[in-house]
């Protein structure tokens, strides 16, 4: 019994050359950064905003609340994200004898960019001026702001699109794994 599994275990023997090892680190560390950014904004509007409207009240402390987490996820979300840009980087420029795929890991650094370049946005440009507009206005009547409105809006949007774009270098990397 034990000399099949021996056997077994021969038949499944591959050598990675350091280089690939490299690579396979370097995905390993973009799934998990990609996989944060895009869990996190996911897991934040579906989960924690519906159940802290639905039992805070009044509505402004629930915003207060919802801006707060924002406003210390987003940058976490940011640094995330360049990780994963410069994972997507480096492995673009490691792996390019290796991978026979060039569109497909255009694919990713493009999406990475993407999903970079919305967190950033989105932590240095909306957040805080929702946030500065939330400071002043300590009354309902903020939601009746149409700048307040559409800022929220774009937030939103940049938000549910980091997820989506970020599930294309996820699939790519899920799928595109050599089977052991």
């Amino acid at each position: 019994m034990l000399q099949e599994k021996q056997k077994g275990a021969e038949s499944f023997d591959f050598k990675l050359s350091s280089k690939e090892r490299f690579i396979n680190l370097l995905d390993v560390l973009s799934l998990i950064s990609i996989g944060l950014v895009a869990f996190g904004i996911f897991s934040i509007g579906f989960f924690v905003a519906p159940v802290v409207f639905k039992n805070l009240t009044p509505r402004p402390l629930a915003a207060e609340i919802m801006t707060d987490i924002f406003l210390r996820y987003y940058p976490f979300a940011f640094v995330c994200s360049l990780l994963a840009l410069i994972n997507e980087s480096v492995r673009f420029f490691v792996s390019s004898k290796i991978t026979q795929n060039k569109k497909l890991q255009i694919l990713r650094l493009t999406c990475v960019l993407a999903i970079c370049f919305m967190t950033s946005y989105s932590a240095k440009k909306i957040l805080p001026e929702i946030n500065q507009m939330r400071i002043e206005s300590k009354s309902p009547t903020l939601w009746t702001n149409p700048y307040f409105v559409s800022l929220h809006k774009q937030s939103e949007m940049l938000g549910k699109a980091s997820f989506v774009i970020g599930l294309i270098p996820i699939m790519i990397m899920v799928v595109s794994r050599k089977r052991l």
